[in-house]
């Protein structure tokens, strides 16, 4: 139970794991499912961890003009609140 004027933070993925089918995303529709009394307020984070992991060694400003791009951004921060 979350206080009225409490929040949650959620952050998980959005895509599934291709090397991991135990590791799956989860999706706005999902949190709202799971937390249907409350607003979710979802925002798309975070270079997929391949790339920035290969990336960010050589160079940390393509890093985030990457992290521009939404479908290269591979998780969600989402702020839940009661309404």
């Amino acid at each position: 139970m979350v206080k009225a004027d409490g929040v949650i933070i959620w952050y998980d993925l959005r895509v599934n794991n291709p090397r991991n089918a135990n590791v799956r995303a989860t999706s706005s529709s999902e949190l709202g499912a799971l937390f249907p009394d409350c607003d979710v307020h979802a925002e798309r984070l975070t270079l997929a961890p391949p790339i920035a992991r290969a990336l960010a060694p050589i160079s940390t400003v393509a890093c985030e003009l990457l992290a521009l791009i939404p479908w290269l951004r591979t998780h969600t921060l989402a702020a839940i609140r009661p309404r």
